[in-house]
């Protein structure tokens, strides 16, 4: 049996750590990236569970699973890349986004105004993108919006949301508008159609 203490990896024992299921029934496990680099939080959890598969059927059959975070897990890929590129002098091929969805501020509240911001534009056939972090770090977000070259970007935050509104900045230009939730689809289009004609 291996040691977790022989491993390469560090741990540590948290009895405040919940996994919000009903059906663990032994250890509970969180495996988090611990990096100054990025902040995406967990990428994998999982623990014991002994009697999930005989709600489903006549056995009993004692189990031990996980699930990854294979958007969080491509992101830390995607920012690991990037960095080896610029290190090396290189350029690598930019992803085909045209809006980044961010925020100043962190917050449960925030990631859902962002994922609803996101999915209104996918609905509309806009190609964008957000972190989908708990908590964020702006500068973080800039300077990836930087390397991806992404056009436009959309912020967020908590004054945004009492007032119905968002920052819609032309990184381009260097002009920033406030804009109405319902108006934004059509705003986004508008700036776009110079650059995708």
């Amino acid at each position: 049996m291996v040691r977790l203490d022989a491993m390469a990896y560090s741990f540590s024992f948290d009895l405040s750590l919940a996994r919000g299921l009903d059906y663990y029934t032994g250890v509970i496990f969180e495996a988090v990236l611990m990096s100054d680099e990025t902040s995406v939080g967990s990428i994998a959890a999982g623990g014991r569970y002994d009697h999930l598969v005989g709600k489903f059927s006549r056995r009993e059959v004692p189990c031990v699973g996980c699930s990854l975070g294979i958007e969080r897990v491509l992101t830390i890929m995607r920012e690991a890349e990037l960095e080896m590129v610029a290190e090396k002098g290189g350029k690598i091929r930019v992803p085909e986004i045209d809006v980044y969805v961010g925020s100043p501020s962190s917050g449960e509240r925030l990631l859902n105004e962002r994922m609803r911001i996101c999915s209104s534009l996918w609905e509309a056939s806009i190609r964008c993108e957000l972190n989908y972090s708990l908590n964020p770090k702006m500068n973080r977000q800039l300077e990836y919006v930087g390397k991806q070259q992404i056009p436009l970007l959309v912020i967020v935050g908590e004054d945004e949301l009492e007032k119905g509104v968002v920052q819609l900045k032309d990184l381009a230009k260097k002009k920033n508008h406030e804009v109405k939730f319902e108006e934004l689809v059509a705003s986004i289009k508008t700036i776009l159609e110079p650059i995708e004609a």
